[in-house]
C-alpha cells in the first residue's frame, strides 16, 4: 500500500484532551500541491495548524459528502482516492482513521470486501448523532459513513 498523502478527519483538535465534532470534512496534510487540490474541490482555505506529526497544513472544507475508491478498509482505518477525470489530480491514496467508531457503523450499505474493490465508487459522508443528557445538556458527535449511492 502506497503512503498517504493526506488525513480525512470528522473532528478538531480542541482545548486539553477535548475534540471538536465537524459538520464538514477537515483534511490535513504535508504536501502543499496536494492542499491546494483539496481546497479547489472540496471548498475551504488552506491553513497551517500546530500538528504533532507531518501533516502542517489543514484544510476546513465545505463538504460534508465525498465521492471515493475505496482502497482498503481495516477494523478502525479505511485507505481511499478521490476519483478523478484528470490524469495525475489528487494522487491518493488519503487515509480516515475512526478509532471511535466500529466497523459495521461506518460501513452504511457496504459489505467488504465485495463492494469495496475495483472500482465502485463509494460517498463518504459525515452523519450526526444527537442527544440530550439527564442532566438536559445538549450533545453531538460525528460519523464518518461509507455507502455505495443508490441510483
Amino acid at each position: 500500500m502506497a503512503e498517504a498523502v493526506g488525513w480525512f478527519h470528522y473532528e478538531r483538535p480542541a482545548t486539553g484532551k477535548r475534540v471538536q465534532p465537524l459538520k464538514h470534512w477537515r483534511v490535513t496534510t504535508s504536501y502543499p500541491h496536494i492542499a491546494r487540490q483539496v481546497a479547489r474541490r472540496l471548498g475551504g482555505a488552506l491553513q497551517t495548524w500546530q500538528s504533532p506529526g507531518p501533516d502542517r497544513l489543514e484544510i476546513l472544507t465545505t463538504t460534508a459528502t465525498v465521492l471515493i475508491h475505496v482502497d482498503d478498509v481495516t477494523d478502525r482505518a479505511l485507505t481511499f482516492r478521490l476519483p478523478t477525470t484528470t490524469p495525475g489530480t489528487i494522487p491518493g491514496p488519503f487515509l480516515l482513521c475512526f478509532p471511535t467508531w466500529t466497523l459495521p457503523e461506518v460501513m452504511g450499505n457496504v459489505t467488504p470486501p465485495n463492494d469495496t474493490e475495483g472500482n465502485t465508487v463509494h460517498e463518504l459522508a459525515l452523519t450526526t448523532a444527537e442527544f440530550r443528557t439527564r442532566n438536559g445538556m445538549h450533545l453531538w458527535y460525528t460519523r464518518p459513513l461509507l455507502t455505495i449511492p443508490v441510483p
